[in-house]
């Protein structure tokens, strides 16, 4: 497994806070990182402290927490935090298999947005896919969550977005400009790869698990 396809990870700008048992630790390889930071079972204050460290700007180093009750950790964490609920797709044209990325402030990105009062994911996600590039979509999975954690208003917080693989038969792209998206790009299974360097750090794995099916 590689460090994208972490489940328990939250992104903070380019690094990350991730969680690991023990055992896995171990046999993990951090190829592409060079420099972390390792936590053995910290309490919740202390992993705070890093993660604020990391919002301010004071520390740029990824984080590695490794416990035995991760889920007890991360659920105990995001208790501290306003969480804010998002859902997005990646659209899959069903003619030729295709995936729909749109350019919006300088990056490469996907379509996604704030679940409404009394929203589900799923409907969310469908609504954000026809709000921000005009089109219907069928959804064919659920992908793995995201979570990023930024400033907003001058107040911390962390995002959890619901990814959902989606499929549309047309391809008529009408792209929102009050969403500042300016650009849409098809991409094929064999140009995913390439655009992992493009797009914000915490879609790569969304990338990647979509060029699996």
């Amino acid at each position: 497994m590689n460090i994208e396809a972490q489940k328990y990870k939250i992104w903070v700008n380019k690094a990350w806070i991730v969680w690991m048992k023990p055992d896995e630790f171990k046999s993990f390889k951090f190829s592409k990182v060079s420099v972390y930071i390792l936590l053995q079972d910290p309490g919740s204050d202390m992993i705070k402290s890093y993660l604020d460290q990391l919002l301010a700007g004071t520390l740029h180093h990824q984080v590695v927490i490794v416990t035995k009750k991760i889920k007890q950790s991360w659920d105990t964490l995001l208790q501290r935090y306003p969480l804010i609920l998002a859902a997005g797709g990646m659209v899959r044209r069903k003619k030729d298999h295709k995936h729909l990325f749109i350019y919006r402030r300088g990056w490469w990105d996907l379509p996604k947005g704030k679940l409404d009062d009394g929203e589900n994911f799923r409907r969310a996600a469908v609504r954000e896919v026809r709000e921000e590039v005009g089109l219907d979509t069928i959804i064919l999975k659920r992908m793995q969550d995201t979570y990023h954690a930024y400033i907003e208003k001058d107040k911390k917080v962390i995002k959890r977005t619901a990814w959902y693989l989606m499929e549309c038969a047309e391809d008529k792209v009408e792209l929102q400009a009050e969403e500042d998206i300016t650009q849409k790009k098809w991409v094929g299974e064999s140009g995913l790869p390439s655009m992992s360097k493009k797009i914000y750090p915490n879609l790569i794995n969304i990338i990647l698990e979509a060029g699996k099916n």
